[in-house]
C-alpha cells in the first residue's frame, strides 16, 4: 500500500479508492448481490473485522459492521450459484497476511 502511494500514479490509485468506497457509503450494496450473474467466487479472511463507516454509527445503532466470517456466508446465499472459500484466521488482506494460503485459494477459485 506504501508504495502505491509513493507512485508516480498515486493519484490513480487515489481516484479508484474512491471510486471502490464511494458506493460502500452511498448506495445499499448488499441489495445488488442478488443481480449478479456472473460465476462468482468469494475469498473471505474469517479473521476480518473491517467496518468502513464503523466510527459514524449513530448512538442506538446495535447493527455489528464488520463479522465477515458472517458476511461471506450470508453474501454467497445472496449471489446465486457462488462459491465461499474461507481461510480461517486470516484478516482484510489475506495476500499479504499469508500468500501461500491465498494464492492456494486463488488457484482453487480459477478451477472451479
Amino acid at each position: 500500500m506504501r508504495g502505491m502511494l509513493a507512485g508516480d500514479d498515486w493519484q490513480v490509485v487515489a481516484w479508484n479508492n474512491a471510486l471502490t468506497y464511494g458506493p460502500i457509503f452511498s448506495e445499499n450494496i448488499v441489495d445488488r448481490f442478488s443481480q449478479i450473474n456472473n460465476e462468482t467466487v468469494l475469498i473471505i479472511g474469517t479473521r476480518d473485522k473491517t467496518g468502513p463507516g464503523r466510527g459514524w454509527l449513530k448512538e442506538g445503532v446495535t447493527r455489528t459492521l464488520g463479522d465477515y466470517k458472517n458476511l461471506g456466508i450470508n453474501t454467497q446465499k445472496l449471489i446465486k450459484g457462488s462459491k465461499l472459500i474461507e481461510l480461517d484466521g486470516l484478516g482484510h488482506m489475506p495476500q499479504f497476511e499469508d500468500y501461500d494460503v491465498f494464492i492456494k485459494a486463488f488457484h482453487q477459485a480459477l478451477e472451479q
